[in-house]
Protein backbone atom coordinates (compact mmCIF):
# COMPACT_ATOMS: atom_id res chain seq x y z
CA UNK A 1 0.00 0.00 0.00
CA UNK A 2 2.69 2.23 0.66
CA UNK A 3 4.83 1.32 -2.66
CA UNK A 4 1.53 2.58 -4.38
CA UNK A 5 0.70 5.42 -3.02
CA UNK A 6 4.98 6.66 -3.41
CA UNK A 7 3.86 5.89 -6.97
CA UNK A 8 0.91 7.82 -6.97
CA UNK A 9 2.53 11.04 -5.56
CA UNK A 10 5.60 10.89 -7.97
CA UNK A 11 3.34 9.94 -10.99
CA UNK A 12 1.25 12.85 -10.01
CA UNK A 13 4.53 15.04 -9.34
CA UNK A 14 5.39 14.10 -12.78
CA UNK A 15 2.56 15.34 -14.70
CA UNK A 16 2.35 18.31 -12.08
CA UNK A 17 6.26 19.20 -14.01
CA UNK A 18 4.58 18.50 -17.44
CA UNK A 19 1.47 20.87 -16.82
CA UNK A 20 4.38 23.13 -15.51
CA UNK A 21 6.50 22.94 -18.59
CA UNK A 22 3.49 23.89 -20.42
CA UNK A 23 2.45 27.09 -18.62
CA UNK A 24 6.34 28.09 -18.11
CA UNK A 25 6.23 28.41 -22.17
CA UNK A 26 2.89 30.12 -22.39
CA UNK A 27 4.22 32.60 -19.68
CA UNK A 28 7.59 33.06 -21.51
CA UNK A 29 5.30 33.76 -24.89
CA UNK A 30 3.37 36.58 -22.80
CA UNK A 31 6.73 38.11 -21.17
CA UNK A 32 8.18 38.48 -24.69
CA UNK A 33 5.34 39.93 -26.21
CA UNK A 34 4.81 42.47 -23.16
CA UNK A 35 9.01 43.03 -23.57
CA UNK A 36 8.89 43.43 -26.78
CA UNK A 37 6.20 46.61 -27.45
CA UNK A 38 7.38 48.25 -23.73
CA UNK A 39 11.08 48.00 -25.41
CA UNK A 40 9.77 49.20 -28.58
CA UNK A 41 7.50 52.15 -27.46
CA UNK A 42 10.22 53.52 -25.09
CA UNK A 43 12.09 54.60 -28.54
CA UNK A 44 9.14 56.87 -29.54
CA UNK A 45 9.28 55.50 -33.15
CA UNK A 46 5.86 55.44 -35.02
CA UNK A 47 5.30 51.83 -36.13
CA UNK A 48 2.92 50.06 -39.07
CA UNK A 49 3.30 47.23 -41.39
CA UNK A 50 1.61 46.76 -44.36
CA UNK A 51 2.56 45.54 -47.79
CA UNK A 52 2.43 42.28 -49.67
CA UNK A 53 -0.63 40.17 -51.11
CA UNK A 54 -3.21 39.80 -47.80
CA UNK A 55 -3.47 35.73 -47.24
CA UNK A 56 -0.95 34.48 -49.82
CA UNK A 57 2.19 33.08 -48.16
CA UNK A 58 5.04 33.18 -49.62
CA UNK A 59 8.05 31.32 -49.67
CA UNK A 60 10.86 33.94 -48.71
CA UNK A 61 11.08 36.61 -46.61
CA UNK A 62 13.23 39.68 -47.17
CA UNK A 63 14.67 42.39 -45.48
CA UNK A 64 16.88 45.34 -46.30
CA UNK A 65 19.41 46.85 -44.42
CA UNK A 66 22.14 48.80 -44.57
CA UNK A 67 24.44 46.24 -45.51
CA UNK A 68 21.69 45.44 -47.73
CA UNK A 69 19.05 42.88 -49.40
CA UNK A 70 18.67 39.70 -46.97
CA UNK A 71 16.50 36.99 -48.13
CA UNK A 72 15.60 34.14 -45.80
CA UNK A 73 13.83 30.52 -47.33
CA UNK A 74 10.33 30.30 -44.97
CA UNK A 75 11.75 26.51 -43.11
CA UNK A 76 8.72 24.81 -41.50
CA UNK A 77 10.94 23.34 -38.80
CA UNK A 78 12.14 26.88 -37.58
CA UNK A 79 8.14 28.04 -38.03
CA UNK A 80 7.73 25.67 -35.60
CA UNK A 81 10.20 26.83 -33.02
CA UNK A 82 9.00 30.82 -33.35
CA UNK A 83 8.19 31.69 -30.18
CA UNK A 84 6.10 34.68 -31.80
CA UNK A 85 3.59 34.47 -34.52
CA UNK A 86 3.30 37.67 -34.95
CA UNK A 87 5.57 39.19 -37.79
CA UNK A 88 4.97 43.21 -36.70
CA UNK A 89 6.39 41.76 -33.35
CA UNK A 90 9.12 39.63 -34.42
CA UNK A 91 9.72 42.62 -36.88
CA UNK A 92 9.83 45.40 -33.77
CA UNK A 93 11.91 43.09 -31.78
CA UNK A 94 14.73 42.66 -34.67
CA UNK A 95 14.72 46.15 -34.95
CA UNK A 96 15.29 46.36 -30.90
CA UNK A 97 18.40 44.04 -31.62
CA UNK A 98 19.85 45.95 -34.80
CA UNK A 99 19.96 49.28 -33.14
CA UNK A 100 21.63 47.50 -29.77
CA UNK A 101 18.26 49.92 -27.73
CA UNK A 102 17.19 45.72 -26.20
CA UNK A 103 17.68 45.08 -22.59
CA UNK A 104 17.74 41.85 -22.81
CA UNK A 105 18.29 41.42 -18.77
CA UNK A 106 14.42 42.71 -18.39
CA UNK A 107 12.58 40.00 -20.39
CA UNK A 108 14.25 37.11 -18.00
CA UNK A 109 12.76 39.47 -14.60
CA UNK A 110 9.50 39.76 -16.71
CA UNK A 111 8.93 35.96 -16.85
CA UNK A 112 10.65 35.22 -13.67
CA UNK A 113 8.10 37.59 -12.31
CA UNK A 114 4.99 35.89 -13.57
CA UNK A 115 6.98 32.33 -12.87
CA UNK A 116 6.89 33.53 -8.88
CA UNK A 117 3.23 34.39 -9.39
CA UNK A 118 2.38 31.32 -10.59
CA UNK A 119 4.96 28.93 -9.96
CA UNK A 120 6.33 28.69 -6.55
CA UNK A 121 10.20 27.55 -6.50
CA UNK A 122 10.78 27.71 -10.40
CA UNK A 123 13.80 29.18 -11.69
CA UNK A 124 14.32 30.56 -14.68
CA UNK A 125 17.50 31.75 -17.40
CA UNK A 126 17.89 32.69 -21.10
CA UNK A 127 19.99 32.58 -23.61
CA UNK A 128 19.63 34.84 -27.15
CA UNK A 129 22.10 33.87 -29.84
CA UNK A 130 22.15 36.53 -32.74
CA UNK A 131 23.09 36.05 -35.86
CA UNK A 132 21.68 39.43 -37.85
CA UNK A 133 23.27 40.81 -41.22
CA UNK A 134 26.54 43.02 -40.80
CA UNK A 135 27.21 41.48 -37.15
CA UNK A 136 29.84 38.62 -38.49
CA UNK A 137 30.45 36.70 -34.98
CA UNK A 138 27.22 37.26 -34.10
CA UNK A 139 26.17 37.94 -30.46
CA UNK A 140 25.28 35.81 -27.20
CA UNK A 141 22.86 37.46 -24.31
CA UNK A 142 22.50 35.84 -21.12
CA UNK A 143 20.04 36.33 -18.15
CA UNK A 144 18.72 35.05 -15.21
CA UNK A 145 20.55 32.41 -13.56
CA UNK A 146 23.88 31.10 -15.12
CA UNK A 147 24.02 27.50 -13.58
CA UNK A 148 20.80 26.86 -15.18
CA UNK A 149 22.51 26.99 -18.34
CA UNK A 150 22.90 23.37 -19.04
CA UNK A 151 20.76 20.33 -21.31
CA UNK A 152 19.01 19.32 -18.30
CA UNK A 153 17.49 22.22 -17.14
CA UNK A 154 16.51 23.53 -21.17
CA UNK A 155 12.88 24.16 -21.79
CA UNK A 156 13.51 24.58 -25.67
CA UNK A 157 14.69 26.98 -28.33
CA UNK A 158 12.77 29.31 -30.23
CA UNK A 159 12.99 31.93 -32.61
CA UNK A 160 12.40 35.72 -31.68
CA UNK A 161 12.01 37.12 -35.12
CA UNK A 162 10.46 35.47 -38.57
CA UNK A 163 13.91 35.43 -40.45
CA UNK A 164 15.48 33.10 -37.96
CA UNK A 165 18.11 35.82 -36.18
CA UNK A 166 17.38 35.85 -32.74
CA UNK A 167 17.56 32.28 -31.72
CA UNK A 168 16.84 31.76 -27.58
CA UNK A 169 16.88 29.18 -25.38
CA UNK A 170 14.85 28.79 -22.58
CA UNK A 171 15.99 27.14 -19.30
CA UNK A 172 13.75 26.21 -15.92
CA UNK A 173 14.34 24.64 -12.77
CA UNK A 174 11.15 22.98 -11.68
CA UNK A 175 10.78 22.02 -7.93
CA UNK A 176 10.72 17.85 -7.43
CA UNK A 177 7.64 16.38 -8.09
CA UNK A 178 7.00 16.17 -4.60
CA UNK A 179 5.85 19.45 -4.74
CA UNK A 180 4.40 19.70 -8.21
CA UNK A 181 2.54 16.57 -6.74
CA UNK A 182 -1.68 17.07 -7.09
CA UNK A 183 -2.14 16.57 -3.44
CA UNK A 184 -6.09 16.98 -3.49
CA UNK A 185 -6.34 14.36 -6.16
CA UNK A 186 -3.92 12.25 -3.73
CA UNK A 187 -6.10 12.70 -0.55
CA UNK A 188 -8.95 11.19 -2.91
CA UNK A 189 -7.11 7.96 -3.47
CA UNK A 190 -6.50 7.82 0.23
CA UNK A 191 -9.62 8.24 0.89
CA UNK A 192 -10.73 5.47 -1.60
CA UNK A 193 -8.46 3.03 -0.47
Amino acid sequence: MVGMLAFQVYESGMEGRRICKQKAEFSLKSATELWANREFDKLGIPYSVGGGEPNKESKQRRIVLAEGETVVAVDSIKEGKRLIASHSLSAKIRFLFLVDKAVFSVLNELWQEDLDDSHTYCSSALMLQSELPGDRKGKKFMAGDSTLMADKFKLGTYYLDDMYFLELTAYLSLPSPWLCADWGRLVLFLVLL
